[in-house]
C-alpha cells in the first residue's frame, strides 16, 4: 500500500496495489469496487467517530490498470489510521457491528471503461442537528441570520458548492425557528437527518415523488415554513416561490458561487424578476475552511506591507497584527488543522437591491450595491476568522479563489 499525504488539498490519496501477506490480509483489488467502498465506510466512519477524524468523510473509489485508487476526502487526512499494524484489508472484511457505532451511507455509483467508480459518504447516524451556535458564525452574522428568520413569508436561499455546509445551514435554521406552534415540512434528496416533530419528505423519482409534485402535496397540508433541499429547475423554483408569497417561509438553496450570483441565477432559471424581487429575502452564501490546531498553531507577526494591502487593521484593535501558520502535531494528524468552519456572506435584500432586481441589474451591480450597504464578502470573512487566529490566509484563498 502507498500512501501519499496532499495536505495542501486536505485529501489523503492511498494507491492499493495489493495485499500485505505478512498480515494475512487478502489483496484489496480482488474485491468488488462497490464492497470495498462499504467496507472502507465502514471502518473509516467508526474509526473517526471522534471530531478531529470526523464522520462525514466521502470515500472514492476510482478503477486503475491492476487495482483502485482510494482518496479520502476530510478535513483531517486518515492515512495514518489506514496503515497502523496493516489492519487495513482485515478491516474491510469486518462487520460494522464490531464497532458499535451505527452509520449512514450515501453510495453513488457510475460504470467507467476500467470497472466500477464509487463515491460513499459516510454519516454518524447519532449527530444531532446543529444549533446556531456551533455553526461558528460571528455575531453580527448571527444577528443577520436570525433576522433573516424571522419573517412569516418569503424565500431564504443558502448556496455555495456540494460540501460547503449548506443542508447543515438549513437544518440549524430548522431547528431555530421550530416550536410546538409551527408546522415546518421539509422535501429532502436525501432526508439526511431525522428531526423530531418535523415532517420529512424523501424525493423519490422512480415513485414519481420529485420536488415539484412533493411540493404541491405539501401546499395543501397547511404549513408555516418549508424546507425544500435544492431548486433544481424552473418548475421547482416557481412553486417555491408562489409559495412564499403566499404566506410561506421557504428555506431552500442553489448552487452559485456568491450571493449575488444567486439572484442572476434565479432570473436564468426562468423567474420574472418581479417574482424573484418581491419574495426573495435574503442570501447566504458560504463556503467550508479548516481550523487550524489550537495544540501546535504557530503565532507570527504580520508584516506591515500586507496588514495595509489586505487592510487587516479593521477587524482588531491591536496595534501589531498576529498571524498563524499550520506546525502539525499528534493531536491533528501532523496537519496543522482540527475541523472546520464556515466563511460566509450574508445578503439581505434591501429595496435598492429590488430595485436593481427588477432592473435586470448583473450580479457585479447586485454586488456594489450590497458592499455599499455594509455586506462583507466571503473573503473579508475569511480574513476576519485569519485575525482571529482561527484559519489561515492560504485555507481562505484555497476556498475563495474559484468566486
Amino acid at each position: 500500500m502507498c500512501v501519499r499525504d496532499c495536505r495542501g488539498l486536505g485529501l489523503a490519496w492511498i494507491l492499493v496495489q495489493g495485499g500485505d501477506p505478512t498480515h494475512g490480509m487478502l489483496p484489496v483489488f480482488m474485491l468488488p469496487a462497490r464492497d470495498l467502498a462499504l467496507g472502507l465506510a465502514l471502518w473509516a466512519g467508526p474509526a473517526g467517530a471522534s471530531t478531529e477524524l470526523g464522520l462525514g468523510a466521502d470515500w472514492w473509489v476510482s478503477p486503475e490498470g491492476g487495482g483502485f485508487q482510494l482518496t479520502l476526502a476530510l478535513d483531517t487526512p486518515l492515512a495514518k489510521a489506514l496503515t497502523i499494524g496493516g489492519r487495513f484489508g482485515a478491516m474491510v472484511l469486518t462487520s460494522p457491528n464490531d464497532f458499535g457505532v451505527p452509520v449512514d451511507l450515501r453510495v453513488s455509483t457510475l460504470p467507467a471503461s476500467m470497472g466500477e467508480k464509487v463515491v460513499i459518504r459516510v454519516l454518524d447516524s447519532r449527530a444531532t442537528v446543529l444549533s446556531l451556535d456551533n455553526l461558528g458564525l460571528n455575531p453580527d452574522e448571527r444577528s443577520a441570520f436570525e433576522a433573516l428568520l424571522t419573517h412569516h413569508e418569503g424565500i431564504i436561499l443558502v448556496t455555495g458548492p456540494t460540501g460547503s455546509g449548506k443542508t447543515t445551514t438549513l437544518y440549524s435554521a430548522i431547528r431555530t425557528i421550530q416550536s410546538g406552534k409551527t408546522n415546518i415540512v421539509t422535501v429532502e434528496d436525501p432526508v439526511e437527518y431525522q428531526i423530531p416533530g418535523i415532517n420529512q419528505v424523501q424525493v423519490d423519482e422512480k415513485a414519481k415523488k420529485s420536488f415539484p409534485a412533493a411540493l404541491r402535496a405539501i401546499l395543501r397540508q397547511d404549513p408555516d415554513v418549508i424546507m425544500v433541499g435544492e431548486i433544481r429547475d424552473k418548475e421547482t423554483a416557481q412553486i417555491a416561490f408562489r409559495a412564499s408569497i403566499t404566506g410561506h417561509l421557504v428555506l431552500t438553496t442553489v448552487h452559485t458561487n456568491d450571493a449575488p450570483s444567486a439572484v442572476t441565477r434565479l432570473v436564468d432559471l426562468g423567474l420574472e424578476p418581479f417574482m424573484v424581487a418581491s419574495a426573495l429575502v435574503g442570501v447566504v452564501s458560504m463556503r467550508l475552511v479548516r481550523t487550524l490546531c489550537q495544540n501546535c498553531k504557530e503565532p507570527h507577526t504580520a508584516l506591515p506591507e500586507i496588514v495595509r494591502q489586505m487592510g487587516l487593521a479593521r477587524f482588531t484593535q491591536d496595534s501589531e497584527i498576529t498571524l498563524y501558520q499550520p506546525k502539525g502535531c499528534p493531536q491533528c494528524a501532523q496537519t496543522g488543522y482540527s475541523g472546520r468552519i464556515s466563511i460566509m456572506e450574508m445578503l439581505p435584500v434591501t429595496d435598492p437591491l429590488r430595485s436593481l432586481v427588477m432592473k435586470h441589474a448583473t450580479a457585479t451591480e447586485l454586488r456594489n450595491e450590497a458592499i455599499r450597504e455594509g455586506m462583507l464578502t466571503m473573503y473579508e470573512d475569511g480574513l476576519r476568522k485569519a485575525v482571529r487566529g482561527i484559519t489561515t490566509f492560504e485555507e481562505v484563498l484555497r476556498v475563495t479563489r474559484e468566486s
